[in-house]
């Protein structure tokens, strides 16, 4: 039974650290201790290496080069450094190929890194007050493609015969045909690993926001930084030329006037170029 199979797959796959969730919390408590964070962070040499790699990328254009975790707590502030520690954080299980998905090794990790910064945008854009949340819901929103995509693989015939048959998006098609979809899936990893329900939430329906209840802004800007990073092209797998952009979330969150659309687009495109440089996964946190 698939789903017996891909419920295993969740128990078995390795946890996300317990620092992920610290982080987290961290960058919703404006009175959160910067330097205990940074501290945290030190303790594992991997992770400090991987997060100072990216803070010296050109994606964050630092006049001098970062030497250490505090000297970049203090540059950048609370919520870029937990941006930064979640991405490394999360590289160990988006780097490798999916190819079920048809995504070659690192595809699946670009379009995560350009989906994470497109929620950040949209956010900043519509006024939502958690932009750095916004920014963890983009980055994971289809980490429960490592798990499904073996499932997947062999149904992938059939399940293109229902979108082009039925109509269907590409998740509806996924569930029909083995028994759960993506998002589901990564929103049960999300469970698994204590992240806050709405995260959670904005996982499971980031290709239905209409369902979300606890945070329906926060899905609906999951939802339309998963369809602006297949619109600039990053990362495209088997699922995307069959996806469902819902009409109501660009209204609500004001993206109804396409000369928007298009600007915020144009950013996109210029950050995700210097945003996506793979990290060093066989020591990634």
């Amino acid at each position: 039974m698939n789903i017996e199979a891909i419920l295993a797959g969740i128990e078995t796959l390795p946890p996300m650290p317990a620092v992920a969730v610290r982080l987290l919390e961290a960058a919703q408590d404006p009175n959160a201790d910067l330097a205990k964070l940074a501290s945290l962070l030190e303790k594992d040499p991997a992770m400090t290496a991987n997060l100072l790699r990216r803070c010296n990328s050109p994606f964050y254009g630092l006049r001098r080069e970062v030497t250490s975790v505090r000297q970049a707590a203090s540059l950048l502030g609370m919520n870029h450094l937990v941006q930064i520690a979640l991405t490394v954080l999360s590289s160990r299980y988006l780097v490798s190929a999916q190819g079920g998905y048809g995504l070659a090794a690192g595809a699946l990790w670009n379009r995560s890194v350009v989906s994470a910064i497109a929620a950040e945008l949209i956010a900043q854009e519509s006024g939502y007050p958690g932009p750095s949340t916004a920014y963890t819901a983009g980055l994971l929103e289809d980490i429960g493609k490592i798990v499904l995509a073996r499932f997947v693989e062999d149904a992938m015939p059939r399940i293109w015969e229902l979108v082009e048959t039925k109509g269907l998006g590409f998740a509806e098609a996924e569930q029909q045909v083995v028994g759960m979809d993506h998002p589901h899936v990564g929103a049960l990893l999300l469970e698994r690993w204590r992240f806050p329900p709405a995260l959670v939430e904005a996982v499971r329906t980031h290709h239905r926001p209409a369902e979300a209840s606890i945070d329906p802004t926060l899905a609906r800007i999951a939802h339309l930084a998963d369809a602006f990073t297949m619109t600039i092209g990053a990362g495209l797998g088997a699922d995307g030329l069959a996806y469902s952009l819902e009409e109501e979330a660009l209204r609500a969150l004001g993206f109804a006037d396409q000369a928007r659309v298009d600007a915020i687009l144009e950013t996109l495109a210029a950050r995700a170029s210097h945003a996506t440089d793979l990290p060093d996964t066989g020591r990634a946190g």
